[in-house]
């Protein structure tokens, strides 16, 4: 009963501690405050996703409404494999569901973690406890909550250790560490490989403290054959799913292209040190570039530098834990082995292995803990040591908000161990309350900070879900929302509404973000973000009819249909909030498919205002350009970037004699300022659009980095070109179109022979029916589109995304799966008959060294007897 108790309680425990310091945070009353970074952006929109494919509402393979749409298995592969996931089903709203998911992951962690800690000591007290729930409320889970995906790994990464001692303890096959590897790689492919890195680490130092390299080679080639071998396993059951991936990675990996606005940092071991003490993440954002987490609170920092110091812990085993953890402070400090754990670039979240450091250290503290009954007078210094140590380090912070926590509990804890380990153990129970209390407040302050970033707070989720409803319009047509939930980027893949220019995804089509770039529209290399105030041209060709904006827009093209005032909540100001938001409908708008006369290909040459002319030109025949060029005289005011702070600072006089009084001004830039009398409009990043009476515009551009000041690119459109070019194809267009699911149906009156243009991302297995009948389709500008030819007359167009592969994919995994448990049983009844053998021969051999020494000493007795006759 005592064995259960301890169970629950290594499970109960931080599950308490969590859901305590989210309820003093005011996130149980308040949800929307943790909702930030990529929890926001991506998280709940994929598991909404796959909510709704569990429920039977939407396809595993493919979803329209994810941006203009996209593959979904790949993105269900890489986010969402999780079995905790099902508790999705448990919970009528997403966001609270999602948070119960991460205490229970942090709640497992803390569980596998104490049957890790047990299964080295033979104690099993509060203390086993205490440990694991350090691990399982270390700086690296609350810090990252926002990124629930990475942390199947945290609760896995127990077992895989166990596993990996059991091969050793055992001298045969673990199946803990096959199953545990392969479903940590399965659960995120990126964390599973950091978490095979550890893995191989652990292994050799598992055999250094047990074996030597020189004398024992050939335990070496035994041990790690099994590893090697196990570790096999693990990577074959996952195969099926990382092949499903990688199938579609061709395209995906074109987004790799798109240059990365940062890049991994390197951390030293200054920050490393100054990590293991502080309480609470004393950074001002979320961004982690150069300060990797590796906080499991002060009880594991203090034990970590005793067990390297102290004389109860042997010298081989307190060499190999040191060349362990200096693997780790080297990999934090050098790029290429830092980007080596990640895969590819961890863009700002960086050190994401740091939790294997945790796992390792809270391994560790614990052993010391254990064997150190009372501190020796060595104990003592390097105690003392550390702790001033520790004090020092804090108060080199001392401008940081938190700080007086980090003292306060590096005094208080660090007084309970001392009294503790020098033969005071009633102070036992008042540290373990103590460092109860230090990882509740960590992760309230680590939270906290966090929650305060700006991530349009003011857009709650429940106000944005009521916008999408307000009108039910056409499949048709592609809708945008300025008002966004999640930053301008998964609105309508979350809501389940219509198709967007916007989206945010790892496993983004590479070919539409490059075909963006080429157009001067906000991309990075996971995502696009086009905006209402693009070129009205890229707007029109791509089907967005619909804006949703938080402010007037005067263009004299789109035209105002409606407004409304949504009540929101400001959840910094901790208040109500009504916005205005108005509707706008551009007129000239393509649906999701036209007949085009021909395709055009990008030239190196080309900037945005030739290429989407020689678009609109080649689609319609018209051989008039729409968009216009503007001149521009640069620095012909100086005196607008005298005593500026920024590495760039230009002054532009745009001259602008068309008709058209609506300017677009591509550049890169952090400020602007505008002299004219004008109206500008920005939203995400560029372009900078300006309406103005006047024909020339004073506007002066300031950016942190050096750029070359002609890169700037003015442009006004041709109203009547452009009209005329796009009546042109608006007479052979789709209409009446249907989406569910992974399927699209439409009709086509077409009145000529043609190319019908889809502005849907091409991918290799759409299967394409017009008029029932079968046919081929092809890609269009660049790879990125889809086209095929159609003749004269009505058709019915169906379009139908299917993988006819994730059959063998399961295949693969489940055939695997069963080759590797007869391969257990098999290998490991061999291994057993070998031991059994060897077990047996040294049987034999004990017996005839017996039976040699009593024969011997019964020679002894009859020479005697022999003698005395």
């Amino acid at each position: 009963m005592k064995k259960i108790k301890n169970y629950l309680l290594a499970f109960i425990i931080p599950f308490i501690i969590c859901l305590g310091f989210f309820f003093f945070k005011g996130t149980l009353n308040d949800i929307e405050n943790i909702y930030v970074s990529d929890l926001r952006l991506q998280h709940i929109v994929f598991l909404s996703y796959l909510k709704n494919v569990l429920l039977g509402n939407a396809s595993i393979f493919y979803s329209f409404h994810a941006g203009m749409g996209n593959l979904m298995l790949s993105n269900i592969i890489f986010y969402c494999i999780s079995p905790i996931n099902v508790l999705l089903l448990f919970f009528k709203d997403i966001r609270y569901s999602i948070l119960f998911i991460y205490i229970i992951k942090i709640s497992l962690a803390g569980l596998t973690m104490y049957m890790l800690l047990k299964s080295k000591s033979d104690k099993d007290s509060f203390i086993t406890i205490l440990f694991s729930t350090c691990y399982a409320l270390c700086s690296f889970a609350i810090n990252y909550f926002f990124c629930i995906f990475w942390f199947d790994c945290l609760y896995l990464a127990p077992l895989v250790t166990i596993g990996i001692d059991r091969i050793f303890n055992r001298e045969k096959f673990s199946l803990l560490y096959i199953l545990s590897l392969a479903l940590a790689i399965i659960c995120n492919i990126q964390m599973g490989f950091g978490l095979c890195v550890y893995s191989v680490l652990y292994f050799l130092y598992s055999y250094s403290i047990n074996y030597s390299f020189k004398d024992d080679f050939k335990k070496l080639i035994y041990f790690g054959g099994i590893f090697a071998i196990s570790s096999l396993c693990a990577g074959a059951i996952s195969s099926g799913l990382l092949i499903a991936f990688l199938s579609d990675y061709s395209n995906i990996s074109a987004a790799r292209g798109i240059t990365v606005t940062t890049s991994a940092g390197t951390s030293n071991i200054g920050y490393v040190i100054k990590n293991l003490f502080t309480v609470g993440n004393l950074k001002e954002d979320y961004f982690n570039n150069f300060e990797p987490f590796v906080y499991c609170g002060l009880i594991v920092t203090f034990f970590s530098i005793i067990y390297l110091f102290s004389d109860k812990i042997e010298s081989r085993k307190k060499f190999c834990a040191f060349c362990f953890i200096l693997v780790f402070i080297i990999s934090f400090s050098i790029g290429f082995i830092n980007l080596f754990w990640h895969l590819s670039s961890p863009v700002l979240l960086n050190y994401r292995y740091s939790e294997y450091l945790s796992l390792f250290l809270t391994m560790i503290a614990y052993e010391a803990y254990n064997v150190t009954d009372r501190f020796s007078t060595k104990d003592k210094v390097v105690f003392v040591i550390s702790l001033l140590c520790g004090l020092f380090i804090i108060l080199m912070y001392s401008k940081e908000v938190y700080v007086i926590y980090a003292f306060g509990f590096l005094l208080v804890i660090g007084a309970l161990i001392y009294l503790v380990k020098c033969n005071s153990k009633k102070f036992e129970v008042i540290l373990c309350m103590a460092v109860l209390l230090e990882t509740g407040v960590n992760g309230y302050l680590s939270v906290y900070t966090a929650s305060q970033l700006p991530f349009n707070k003011t857009t709650s989720y429940n106000s944005v879900k009521k916008l999408t409803k307000y009108n039910g319009f056409s499949d048709d047509y592609r809708v945008m929302y300025d008002y966004s939930y999640t930053d301008n980027t998964n609105d309508m893949l979350l809501f389940n509404n219509h198709s967007s220019l916007r989206y945010f995804s790892s496993v983004i089509n590479g070919n539409v973000t490059k075909f963006f770039d080429r157009n001067f529209a906000c991309v990075g290399n996971n995502n696009y973000r086009l905006s209402a105030y693009e070129s009205p041209l890229l707007l029109s060709l791509m089907g967005n009819k619909y804006f949703y904006l938080t402010r007037e827009y005067n263009n004299s093209l789109y035209e105002n249909k409606a407004s409304y005032k949504i009540k929101s909540y400001d959840y910094e100001l901790h208040k109500n909030a009504t916005k205005n938001i108005y509707l706008y409908e551009n007129p000239y708008a393509l649906s999701l498919g036209y007949v085009i006369e021909k395709d055009v290909k990008h030239k190196d040459n080309m900037n945005m205002i030739d290429y989407q002319n020689s678009i609109v030109k080649a689609f319609t025949g018209i051989d008039k350009d729409v968009l216009i060029k503007l001149d521009y005289d640069l620095n012909s005011n100086k005196d607008k970037c005298a005593n500026s702070n920024y590495a760039s600072c230009n002054n532009y006089i745009i001259k602008n004699d068309t008709d058209n009084r609506t300017v677009y001004v591509y550049t890169l830039f952090d400020e602007y300022n505008l002299d004219n009398v004008a109206s500008s409009y920005i939203d995400v990043y560029r372009p900078i659009v300006i309406s103005s009476l006047d024909k020339n515009l004073d506007l002066t551009v300031k950016y942190s980095n050096y750029i070359i000041p002609e890169s700037l690119i003015a442009v006004t459109y041709d109203e009547e070109a452009l009209i005329s070019s796009l009546d042109s194809l608006r007479k052979n267009m789709l209409r009446d179109v249907k989406i569910n699911n992974n399927k699209m149906n439409a009709k086509l009156d077409s009145e000529k022979d043609g190319i019908l243009f889809l502005s849907i991302p091409y991918e290799k297995k759409f299967k394409i029916y017009v008029d029932g009948k079968k046919v081929n389709y092809y890609s269009l500008l660049d790879d990125s589109f889809i086209g095929l030819d159609v003749k004269k007359g009505s058709h019915t167009l169906k379009l139908i995304y299917e993988d006819d592969s994730l059959g063998l994919y399961a295949l693969l995994c489940v055939g695997s799966l069963v080759v590797t448990f007869v391969l257990y049983y098999f290998m490991n009844k061999k291994i057993d008959i070998r031991l059994e053998e060897e077990e047996r021969k040294k049987q034999e051999e004990l017996e005839k060294r017996l039976e040699r020494r009593k024969n011997k000493k019964n020679k002894k007795k009859n020479n005697k007897k022999g003698k005395n006759r």
